[in-house]
């Protein structure tokens, strides 16, 4: 596995847990992250410090939404964030398909767990159609909080079993 994956791996499995027990994702964690990352694609010069910054500039501008309409904290979006411009374009597409589908999963969960299952349907419902028809979206309210640092966790653990994958085929 590569540095970058393994430093995704361990600060979002530390995120993960924090977000269990307190609902937040400490700034601590992404920020490290994102250091860690810088210098890590640095070893490929300013091609790869312009590859991080774009790729995180991207994260950060299409998680805005989300924050506002109330489906990711501001955490979570600062984890994706450092997480996608640290792994870097090769490992992105494995990487948030496993935190979209992880993601989806935890929030049946969570519904689940707190007895709001058909609440939560309720509200994806709300959110599906007016995304779907064009119509303005609006923030959901009286949502549960879910912690999405487990779904971001479940992604880089689907592209470390992505890379590994690629690296020793089946036959």
């Amino acid at each position: 596995m590569t540095f970058a994956l393994w430093l995704v791996l361990l600060a979002s499995a530390a995120a993960a847990v924090t977000d269990l027990r307190t609902r937040r994702i400490p700034n601590a964690i992404s920020l490290a992250l994102a250091s860690a990352g810088v210098i890590v694609s640095a070893q490929s010069g300013w091609h790869g410090v312009g590859t991080f910054a774009a790729i995180g500039i991207v994260a950060i501008v299409a998680g805005t939404p989300l924050f506002s309409l109330r489906l990711l904290g501001g955490g979570d979006v600062k984890l994706l964030a450092a997480a996608c411009a640290t792994l870097g374009l090769a490992q992105l597409p494995a990487f948030l398909a496993g935190t979209l589908l992880c993601g989806g999963l935890v929030g049946i969960a969570t519904a689940i767990y707190y007895k709001r299952l058909a609440a939560t349907l309720a509200n994806v419902r709300a959110m599906a159609l007016p995304a779907m028809t064009g119509m303005g979206l609006t923030p959901i309210s009286g949502g549960i909080k879910m912690p999405y640092g487990i779904a971001i966790f479940g992604g880089a653990l689907v592209a470390a079993a992505v890379h590994y994958a690629r690296l020793r085929p089946l036959l």
